[in-house]
């Protein structure tokens, strides 16, 4: 009974601290992993591609300060990190598919609004490749191919190879300062092949777990 009424009181006191507005700076460290839908833009991809799904994942530091005011924190934070994106398309009239992946550092702004418990943050940046592989499958019998490419590679292929983004987040603040939600984001089509007419771009779903500190 002395432990029910322990962990009671530990909680209540959380909760009841994520309900005060806060001031001072703050470092969140998120773990985002969701579904990339990838889209397509240009002449080339119109014709030939349709959209399909892959799997991205990143870590983010988000170092920023908070004005409190009442019960409502107002913050602005900094959004660095590392971010795998992946961009893939079907194949009309085919059941191949093909695409392109990234490791990228990841460099933003995220401000937030927090009240209560809920966090709610808007904000972009852009991501810059600094690895990463194109691959394809012409089939679903095909044991299909990839491509590693390299910074210069990336550079030698794609015209503006940064990859501009707008994100919105929604986060509910748990207990020890444990954070978890989801977020939507877009991909603006900006990064352009050298060889054909297409533009990257995609729009992410997915969730978040994370930390303040």
């Amino acid at each position: 009974m002395k432990k029910i009424i322990v962990i009671a009181s530990l909680i209540v006191i959380s909760l009841s601290g994520n309900l005060m507005a806060k001031t001072g700076f703050e470092v969140n460290v998120l773990f985002p992993f969701g579904v990339s839908l990838g889209t397509y833009n240009g002449t080339d991809a119109s014709k030939y591609t349709k959209s399909d799904a892959g799997f991205e994942f990143g870590i983010h530091v988000i170092p920023g300060y908070y004005f409190g005011i009442s019960n409502i924190a107002l913050g602005i934070g900094l959004d660095i990190g590392y971010q795998k994106d992946v961009f893939a398309f079907g194949i009309k009239g085919q059941k191949g598919k093909y695409g392109a992946s990234f490791d990228s550092f990841n460099l933003g702004l995220l401000p937030r609004i927090d009240v209560g418990f809920i966090s709610i943050g808007i904000g972009g940046g852009f991501k810059f490749p600094i690895s990463g592989l194109m691959y394809q499958k012409l089939s679903s019998d095909s044991i299909g191919s990839a491509s590693l490419y390299d910074t210069k590679t990336i550079y030698k292929e794609f015209n503006k190879p940064f990859i501009p983004y707008v994100k919105a987040t929604l986060d509910f603040i748990l207990p020890l300062n444990i954070t978890a939600g989801i977020y939507i984001a877009y991909d603006i089509p900006f990064m352009e092949s050298k060889t054909y007419d297409f533009k990257l771009s995609s729009v992410d779903l997915g969730a978040q777990i994370g930390i303040r500190l």
